[in-house]
Formats: C-alpha cells, structure tokens, sequence
C-alpha cells in the first residue's frame, strides 16, 4: 500500500482534522497520518503545531502579519524596508561566499538585486529628475557590482554596495523621521 503524507493547515471550522496531517492511500479513504503505536509525525513546519495559531501554521502566520505590515506601512516605512532588506541580502551573500555556500550565495544576491529593481522601477524622474538620474546610477552599480561578486565569489566586491546602501538608508531614515515629526505637529 503506498501512502502520500499530505500536511496541511485545517480550518478552524474542521476540528475533527488532526493537526499532524492525513494520508491518503493510493486505493482508500484519507487515514489519520499517525504511525503505528500512537507516536506522533512532525507538523508541517519545524517546531510548529497548527493548532497553537489558530488553525495556522508558524510559517503562515508570519505570512500573514508581513502581509498585513505591508498594506498598512507608508511609501516612506516600504522604502526602508527594502534598503534594510537589500542591506540583509548583501551581508548574507558575504557571509555565505566565506563560507563556500554557492547556492545560498546565489539566493541572497538574487533578492538584492530584485528590491535594487524595484527601487530603480519606483524612481519618478519627472518630480526629481537629477536626484532620480543618480539613485539610478547608483543603483545600476550595485546590481553590477552583485552580479561581479556572484561570478567571482569575492565577498569584497559587495563592500562598497553595503557601505552605500547603509549611508542611502541612513540618509532616507532622517527624511522620514524630519517629515513624520512635521507631520505631526501640523
């Protein structure tokens, strides 16, 4: 008899679902995933139980809460959020080229490169079009530079994009902070 573990996060309507998952056979009916003896199989996420979020596992939840963090944040508080994501990014790929982990390297460099694009694409050139001209450029040599440090597996070629980016989040951090300190006493 083959068995397919399928885990899944039950409704909460569904109380009857056991929260460890059911199996199905490959000829029958859905069947509780519990081995033999009573032992209990992992959850569907490490160091999780479904049932202590309500239905939802860990990994879900914190879906969820970015999600709603998202929609709810300012233009100001999403742009530096991702000068703080791409900042993580790059120092992960550092660590990771140290390491010799290829494949996690490429992952990190991969998502910073991704929010430098989505920075670059959020430019509005016909409000500030100097101040755009050089975020651009900026922003071109970061990808380049990440995209050299990628193929050359040197963590000192990201360096210079992380010091950057650092002073640029910085820089930005004070203008949000000088405009919400405004805004509030208006």
């Amino acid at each position: 008899m083959e068995l397919t573990l399928h885990l899944e996060d039950p409704p909460a309507a569904r109380s009857s679902f056991p929260p460890w998952g059911r199996c199905r056979t490959a000829s029958g009916p859905a069947q509780d995933a519990r081995p033999s003896g009573g032992a209990r199989i992992a959850p569907a996420v490490h160091g999780t139980d479904p049932a202590h979020f309500g239905g939802m596992s860990q990994y879900t939840a914190a879906r969820k809460y970015q999600s709603v963090q998202i929609e709810s944040s300012s233009p100001a508080q999403l742009l530096l959020a991702l000068y703080d994501g791409c900042i993580r990014f790059c120092k992960a790929a550092q660590i990771q080229i140290e390491s010799g982990d290829v494949a996690g390297k490429g992952v990190s460099i991969s998502k910073a490169v991704a929010i430098l694009g989505e920075l670059r694409s959020t430019l509005d050139h016909d409000t500030a079009p100097e101040l755009c001209d050089s975020l651009e450029r900026l922003y071109v040599f970061f990808q380049e530079q990440l995209s050299l440090a990628n193929i050359k597996m040197d963590r000192e070629i990201i360096d210079p994009v992380v010091t950057l980016l650092t002073d640029l989040r910085g820089a930005w951090g004070e203008a949000v902070a000088k405009v919400e300190t405004e805004g509030a006493a208006a």
